[in-house]
């Protein structure tokens, strides 16, 4: 897939960890990244990062994925962007541990 700075993608959890690492690879790959994480999340910083790359290419949107509302409004905010092409789901919502040991 070709992807441009009009290639809308949004990255819920897209703050940190794997949805972190998505949200860079879609930048860095050309796409606009809506990332959608928890207000207090590292995803302030991380879009200020992304932006540093490249002007315009992420933005925060505070929302949490248990609340329809709020996630509504961060797929509204996406659209406005550009055309959503792109949804990824790295959010989650337990107590973070490890599976394996």
């Amino acid at each position: 897939m070709q992807l441009n700075s009009s290639t809308v993608a949004v990255v819920t959890g897209g703050g940190s960890g794997l949805g972190g690492a998505t949200a860079r690879r879609l930048v860095a790959d050309g796409a606009t990244v809506v990332i959608i994480d928890l207000e207090g999340s590292t995803a302030p910083a991380l879009v200020d990062e992304l932006d540093a790359e490249r002007e315009g290419s992420a933005v925060f949107v505070a929302a949490d994925v248990r609340d329809e509302a709020q996630v509504q409004a961060a797929i509204d905010r996406a659209t406005e962007l550009g055309e959503l092409r792109i949804a990824v789901n790295c959010a989650g919502v337990a107590t973070p541990g490890r599976v394996i040991g």
